[in-house]
């Protein structure tokens, strides 16, 4: 994996020692530092939490939209595409 150029910071965390031993087996199976395999962790992690939060936006901007939509009726009626050419 390409790691692009950051400012790094040390970071001490505590973790369960079974824990830290398995990171470290799963780290070197992987050819990578334990500091590489938490970041990459890490930043998968809070890739996910930003898609959750998108999706939640985009439901709620959806629900807005249908609730501030719902009674209108713009002409739109239900089609049928078949023998359409």
């Amino acid at each position: 994996m390409t790691q692009k150029s950051y400012d790094t910071i040390r970071v001490n965390i505590q973790l369960p020692v079974v824990l830290k031993e398995e990171i470290e087996e799963y780290a070197r199976a992987s050819q990578e530092s334990v500091s590489e395999f938490f970041r990459v962790s890490a930043k998968s992690r809070v890739e996910a939490l930003r898609r959750e939060e998108q999706e939640r936006r985009l439901a709620a901007a959806y629900d807005a939209m249908r609730e501030e939509h719902s009674g209108d009726d713009d002409g739109w009626e239900a089609v049928d595409l078949e023998g359409w050419e």
